[in-house]
This record gives C-alpha cells, structure tokens and sequence, in this order.
C-alpha cells in the first residue's frame, strides 16, 4: 500500500492545544487524547490540515522546487488539464480550489474528495516525552516503558516499508 515511511519528530517550544472540539464539561475545549490510553495526542487529519495549507500557500507563493526546478503551478495547470485549465485556475484564484501540486499531494479540498485520495497518509502526533515540574531545574522530560515500546513498534513498521537493515539490526538489540 505504502512506498515509502517516514517518522517525524515535533518538539514544541511553545504550549500545543489541539482540541478535541466542543463538549459538555467544566473543561470549554478539551485536549485531544487517546481513548485507550489517556494520553495527549495529534490526531492525524489535523496534521495533515496544517500540513496541506502551509503546503498550499507555498505552491501559491511559488516558493515549492520539485525535482530542482520551479513548480509553476499555472503552466503545469494547463499542461495536465489541457480545456479545463482556465476554469481549474480561476477556481483557485477564487479559493474555490487548491493549486494542483497540493490536491496531488494531499488529495481535494472536502466538497471534491470523492474525486481521487491524496498521496500521502499522516498518521497521529503521540507524545514521546512529557515535560514535568522538577526539583532539580525548571522541569525535566519523562516517558514510559509503553511509550518507548509503541515507538519500537513505530519504528519497526517503517523499517519493514522501507526494507532499512540498519534500523531493524538496532532495533532487535
């Protein structure tokens, strides 16, 4: 199904809140969590959210090199798109539309999204480290055996997409 697997790592030097949208509490917007674990988390369609529309206003802003050239998103518009070109653009310009190169890579905008999925697939944002007041200095970073397992089994599933010797050797120790 996948070609390639990448795992990224956040490190936020400012507070996150992605809230998990409204709900009947004392809390106004709750945090996202995981609903077996309890744990903070990123769910991946708001990543990829984030992703796309920064994605999105770079390929408007012609600033997105593919391939050590210029993506030039009007004429590559017209290339692939031939009579339909004009209209495609205008939609855009219209913000009816993302540019092409962002509706490849993450798929149409939610009124188009029957017409074809995107390329690629995000997954969850899961915490790694955990900031905690500390004795010793401002606060200090901690996790647990089922965290650092989960990220073995992260690892792990990108190292079998990838076919990488290496990280599998590491690993197994």
């Amino acid at each position: 199904m996948f070609e390639k697997a990448v795992v990224f790592g956040l490190y936020s030097i400012t507070p996150v809140h992605a809230g998990s949208g409204a709900e009947l509490s004392v809390i106004d917007l709750p945090i996202q969590r995981e609903r077996h674990t309890g744990f903070p988390v990123i769910w991946g369609q708001s990543l990829k959210g984030v992703l796309r529309s920064r994605f999105r206003q770079l390929e408007l802003d012609e600033k997105i090199e593919v391939e050590s050239q210029k993506w030039k998103w009007k004429e590559k518009t017209k290339e692939v798109l031939k009579e339909k070109a004009d209209e495609f653009i205008k939609k855009v310009e219209e913000r009816k539309r993302d540019p092409l190169l962002t509706e490849i890579v993450f798929g149409p905008a939610t009124d188009g999204a029957s017409e074809h999925a995107g390329a690629v697939s995000v997954g969850d944002a899961k915490i790694l480290l955990f900031p905690v007041r500390s004795a010793k200095g401002v606060f200090a970073y901690v996790t647990s055996p089922i965290v650092i397992q989960r990220l073995k089994e992260d690892l792990e599933l990108v190292s079998e997409i990838e076919n990488d010797v290496e990280l599998k050797q590491i690993l197994s120790r």
